[in-house]
C-alpha cells in the first residue's frame, strides 16, 4: 500500500485553533474547502503549510500529518495532526 499523498496550504487559508507542543489544529477556510471538494484533506495525508522563499529555503514551511479532519456547519474544515520535524526535501 502506498503512503497517502500530500497537499499544500498557504497561510492565508488557515487559522491556528490550538497548539500543544507538536500537536496542532487549524481551521481551513470554507472557500478553500469548496474549491477543493474533489481532493479533500483526509486523515493520513501530509499537509505542507507555508511558502518556499527563494532560493528554496524551507525554514518557513511546516509539515503536518493529519490525524483528524472535521467538516463544520459553516463549510470550514478543522484539521488536527502531528508536526513532522524533519521535512524531507523530496516532499517539496
Amino acid at each position: 500500500m502506498t503512503e497517502p499523498v500530500g497537499i499544500w496550504l498557504h497561510d492565508r487559508n488557515l487559522k491556528l485553533v490550538s497548539k500543544n507542543r507538536d500537536s496542532l489544529s487549524y481551521r481551513v477556510r470554507s472557500a478553500w474547502v469548496k474549491d477543493h471538494a474533489d481532493y479533500p484533506i483526509q486523515p493520513g495525508m501530509k499537509v505542507v503549510i507555508g511558502n518556499i522563499k527563494p532560493p528554496n529555503q524551507l525554514k518557513n514551511v511546516l509539515v503536518l500529518k493529519v490525524m483528524s479532519a472535521e467538516l463544520k456547519r459553516n463549510g470550514s474544515l478543522v484539521i488536527s495532526g502531528e508536526r513532522i520535524k524533519s521535512v524531507p526535501k523530496n516532499l517539496i
